[in-house]
């Protein structure tokens, strides 16, 4: 899911995400620039022919993306010591857990 990260670098355009409406879960990227799943699928074109959401492979992909972004600068902050099995497990689940909430 480069395509965020060229979205928020400017380099490509997304279509405009209201700050409020929808029921589906908004994210934020500095400069104020917001994207959803499905401004992404669209973008893609991962979209089902039947009723234009997002594919299962877009979502997969997308949720894929999300799981790293939130973990990554967690996990990086953790010294080779510190980075164990539970310590990751744990960096993880409490992503998840945020995320959902």
């Amino acid at each position: 899911m480069s395509r965020i990260e060229a979205y928020g670098r400017g380099e490509i355009e997304l279509e405009f995400v209201e700050s409020h409406g929808a029921n589906q879960q908004k994210y934020s990227l500095p400069g104020g620039k917001r994207y959803n799943l499905s401004t992404v699928a669209r973008f893609l074109g991962w979209v089902k022919a039947s009723n234009g959401q997002a594919t299962r492979s877009c979502r997969i992909a997308f949720d894929a993306y999300q799981s790293e972004a939130s973990t990554k600068s967690a996990l990086d902050s953790l010294t080779p010591e510190e980075r164990s099995e539970t310590a990751v497990k744990t960096v993880i689940g409490a992503s998840k857990a945020a995320r959902v909430a």
